[in-house]
């Protein structure tokens, strides 16, 4: 995602996965920048429920 946005980095950012996705597109950020996560897809780092 970094190399994509290049040096300067994104402004702006949406996220609908997380997990690994989610740190690289933060990665990407210009200083400042924002991200919009509205869902987790994928399911490194979320809780599990146990039966």
């Amino acid at each position: 995602m970094a190399e994509i946005a290049g040096p300067a980095g994104v402004r702006k950012a949406i996220d609908c996965v997380a997990g690994r996705v989610g740190a690289q597109v933060s990665q990407a950020l210009a200083p400042g920048g924002e991200v919009v996560v509205y869902g987790a897809l994928s399911p490194i780092g979320r809780p599990t429920r146990q039966r």
